[in-house]
């Protein structure tokens, strides 16, 4: 995979970050056959107040921010996910197209290539394919807006990472303290880590054969 990369203006992005990086936020351009250097250009000039560490079209992908920088991307007043901001996610934007009747769409080519930077970036960060979130999972901001219009073509899309299972970090209440685990769905089903649950005790896991043991 072919990324160039034409860094943006440092007042279009915070240098450094807060936090590890733990989702990978997916948004489109909203913009009528824009391109990915076009946009790496846009963004090298100062003060456009926002950036995304990637943009994607049909032909090329540019990184416009630094992995290890945090991108002004899905910051709001006001989250409807309860965990991912920008100081723990890459975004990735991909360019847009209008049809002869106004309305966005992406182009194949163009899923392709990003389906194509996110599982590199998912298998270099360790990032599962339940933290992998449009902008409006985040916000509620209305994109990438073919993908909110049709929640087929989302779904489709993670389809596309080739993994079933649905991993997201989650809180549970343990003898009245509220604790941070990692709530894997799988066929239906939740599940949580028993290690989760033993270090919030503050107990030992061990085994016994099939059987898990948690001790003091």
């Amino acid at each position: 995979m072919n990324i160039k990369t034409r860094i943006a203006d440092k007042s279009n992005f915070t240098v450094g970050r807060t936090k590890p990086i733990q989702y990978i936020v997916i948004h489109y351009t909203a913009n009528n056959g824009d391109t990915a250097q076009g946009n790496a250009n846009y963004f090298n000039s100062a003060d456009r107040n926002a950036s995304a560490h990637y943009f994607v079209d049909e032909n090329e992908i540019y990184q416009v921010v630094k992995d290890s920088d945090t991108a002004l991307h899905c910051g709001a007043s006001k989250y409807i996910h309860a965990y991912c901001r920008n100081n723990n996610s890459i975004g990735i934007e991909m360019c847009s197209r209008k049809d002869s009747a106004g309305n966005y769409y992406i182009k194949e080519e163009t899923i392709k290539n990003a389906i194509e930077i996110t599982m590199f970036l998912m298998k270099k960060y360790g990032v599962p394919i339940g933290n992998i979130l449009r902008h409006y999972d985040v916000t509620g901001k209305n994109c990438p807006e073919p993908f909110v219009r049709n929640e087929n073509l989302w779904q489709q899309f993670k389809e596309g990472l080739g993994d079933d299972e649905m991993v997201e970090t989650s809180k549970i209440i343990i003898n009245g303290k509220e604790v941070e685990v990692k709530r894997i769905l799988k066929d239906g089903t939740n599940f949580i880590a028993i290690r989760d649950i033993a270090n919030a005790l503050g107990y030992k896991i061990s085994s016994n054969g099939n059987v898990a043991v948690l001790s003091k």
